[in-house]
């Protein structure tokens, strides 16, 4: 049993939305493991995570865990742009990792950028400023 990828959206694909550089976003990741493959998924995400998070322009990951027993996975990254992504997504060793997810998992994966609502949240403005704070951050520490 193979790897299942899951398109969240039916109209836009993953592969599409890389082509598009499109600063800052969100990558949410889902992956629906079967529970007698937890620990092989959590060895294999922690070997992906260590390419990625030597890749510029990743700002900041989580990775969380469904409640109640569950072995849905959401992993949610904040990266200053597409293309920042897809650098890491297209080395050599990182396309490897993919292939190493464990027999029947699900697995989906989308962009998102940020959507302002009066009252509540912020929108793309606010989320640049947040990365140029960050970016000069980095560059005193």
């Amino acid at each position: 049993m193979e790897t299942k990828i899951i398109q969240m959206d039916p109209d836009v694909s993953f592969s599409r939305q890389i082509e598009r550089n499109t600063a800052p976003v969100v990558l949410l990741s889902t992956f629906l493991v079967k529970p007698e493959f937890v620990g092989v998924f959590l060895s294999g995400f922690q070997k992906q995570f260590a390419i990625m998070r030597k890749q510029p322009g990743l700002i900041s990951a989580q990775l969380h865990r469904g409640i109640a027993g569950s072995c849905l996975f959401m992993n949610y990254v904040v990266w200053e742009s597409t293309d920042a992504f897809k650098r890491g997504f297209e080395l050599p060793e990182f396309q490897a990792q993919l292939k190493q997810y464990p027999p029947g998992t699900e697995v989906s994966a989308f962009f998102f950028q940020r959507v302002p609502v009066p009252g509540m949240c912020l929108g793309e403005a606010a989320a640049a400023e947040e990365v140029t704070m960050t970016k000069d951050r980095d560059k005193n520490a």
